[in-house]
C-alpha cells in the first residue's frame, strides 16, 4: 500500500436492475401470489386445497427470502483515509459505519460476506480485480467452494 492510498475511497454499487429486484421483490412476489389465488378462485371449489397449501408454501418463502434480503448491501464504500467502512442496505436503506477493525471475516463464496459482531450483511456485485484489491487491504479474504477466483 502505498501513500497514495490512504487518502482513496473505493465506491462499489449493485446495478439499478438488481437493487430494484432486491428493494422489491417482496412487493412483486405478493402480487404473483395474489394473482396466483384469484385464478385458482376462478376455478373454483376443486382448487381449494391447492390454494391452502400453497398459500402457506408461498408466505413461508416470502418470509425466510425477506429475512434474507434484509442483509443484502447495495452500495459500499471504503475510507482507507479513516480506516471505515459505509454500506447502504438495500431493503431499509440503512446506511451502517463500520471501522475496519469490527470487521471479524471477509469470505468470498457465492456472494461476499462480511462478518460483523453478531450480523452477516451480502454483496452480490461483481468481483472485480480493483474490488478484490480494495477489499485485500481491509482483511484477508477467505475463499469459499463456490468462489469464482479461479475463473480469472
Amino acid at each position: 500500500m502505498n501513500a497514495n492510498d490512504f487518502d482513496k475511497k473505493c465506491k462499489f454499487s449493485l446495478p439499478d436492475s438488481i437493487k430494484l429486484i432486491i428493494k422489491h421483490g417482496g412487493k412483486i412476489f405478493f402480487v404473483i401470489v395474489l394473482f396466483i389465488i384469484t385464478v385458482a378462485l376462478i376455478g373454483g371449489r376443486a382448487y381449494l386445497n391447492l390454494i391452502v397449501v400453497h398459500l402457506i408454501l408461498l408466505l413461508s418463502l416470502t418470509f425466510i427470502v425477506d429475512r434474507i434480503l434484509r442483509n443484502f448491501i447495495c452500495d459500499l464504500t471504503l475510507d482507507f483515509f479513516s480506516r471505515k467502512i459505509q454500506f447502504t442496505l438495500c431493503r431499509s436503506e440503512e446506511i451502517i459505519y463500520i471501522t475496519f477493525d469490527e470487521i471479524k471475516k471477509i469470505k468470498i463464496n457465492a456472494y461476499v460476506t462480511f462478518t460483523l459482531n453478531g450480523r452477516k450483511l451480502f454483496y452480490n456485485g461483481e468481483l472485480t480485480n480493483n474490488f478484490l484489491s480494495c477489499l485485500s487491504k481491509v482483511k484477508v479474504i477467505s475463499w469459499g467452494i463456490l468462489s469464482k477466483r479461479g475463473l480469472n
